[in-house]
């Protein structure tokens, strides 16, 4: 059986100095794999799972690409951020 999960995925503008406009999926997942999500997430308070899959998407771009789409800076600032974001009470 598979599951819907809403989740808002940071799209780039274009615009160098202004943070990606986030935006909303609806995507179904598979029951295990999101069983395994949230098993994921409550062992983890300062991750979401907005930060999982904006983390999971980018890197999936990231290495998937064709050599002729070339350097990728956008794509790799989002994983980058996602990845080492720390929590809310730690960046205060």
């Amino acid at each position: 059986m598979n599951m819907n999960v809403l989740i808002s995925v940071p799209i780039d503008t274009g615009i160098e100095h202004m943070n990606p406009t986030p935006i909303s999926l609806l995507v179904e997942l598979p029951e295990t794999l999101h069983g395994s999500l949230v098993g994921f997430l409550e062992g983890r308070p300062d991750w979401d799972q907005d930060r999982v899959f904006s983390a999971a998407i980018s890197l999936f771009l990231l290495q998937n690409r064709s050599p002729e789409q070339g350097n990728d800076r956008q794509t790799a600032r989002i994983y980058l951020d996602s990845i080492f974001r720390r929590p809310a009470d730690a960046a205060s």
